[in-house]
């Protein structure tokens, strides 16, 4: 655990056996395939492989659970990006060689009660 401003943060317990998990595709998902105002939660305890390609925007983006992006090349445009799981982009063995692009349009702080 680590401490910050008095304030301990740790694994969120809701993510304890998240590699036992599947991975499901965004677009199998109930989660958005098109743009939408509204902000966008990866669940807890829940793997999501982004499969989306080009350019989508959020209200926010949310991540409890674990979200990996894909080589397809994405632009996400969004208030906001809040990582409370795991975020994924590339790894040592597969590298992701198409761009991933988040443009942040927020002008104040989320509010951390999402």
């Amino acid at each position: 655990q680590m401490s910050g401003n008095g304030v301990l943060f740790g694994p969120l317990a809701c993510n304890e056996n998240i590699t036992e998990a599947p991975w499901e595709k965004w677009t199998e998902t109930e989660l958005p395939a098109t743009s939408t105002n509204s902000v966008v939660e990866v669940p807890c305890g829940r793997r999501i492989l982004m499969d989306l390609t080009g350019a989508i925007t959020f209200g926010g983006l949310v991540v409890h659970g674990h979200l990996k992006f894909e080589d397809n090349g994405i632009h996400i445009t969004t208030d906001h990006v809040i990582v409370q799981g795991f975020l994924t982009i590339g790894e040592h063995q597969n590298p992701v060689t198409n761009q991933v692009i988040f443009t942040l349009t927020g002008t104040t702080e989320p509010d951390m009660a999402v």
